[in-house]
């Protein structure tokens, strides 16, 4: 897969958004704001950054322990940065 070892991988557990929204939804309602106000979730590089790097590990870790039985096809678990690979 084309991707880059060292990007951080903006992924977050779906807990983290849907207590945003929870949270949003009361501060707006208690606020009785009247402007638009757009919020933001991301992990970013702030706390435990994952990077594609890792992910690509991790998945590939996890894929030789407990591998698919009767695939048609294995998957690739490696990125690459080359377009032509």
């Amino acid at each position: 897969m084309l991707g880059n070892h060292d990007a951080v991988a903006d992924i977050i557990p779906v807990d983290v958004p849907v207590n945003l929204m929870i949270a949003v939804s009361w501060f707006t309602a208690v606020k009785n704001r009247q402007k638009i106000v757009v919020y933001n979730c991301t992990s970013g590089k702030m706390k435990n950054t994952l990077t594609w790097g890792m992910l690509e590990t991790f998945c590939r870790d996890i894929f030789f322990r407990n591998p698919f039985e009767k695939v048609f096809a294995i998957p690739n678990p490696y990125f690459t940065t080359n377009m032509f690979v």
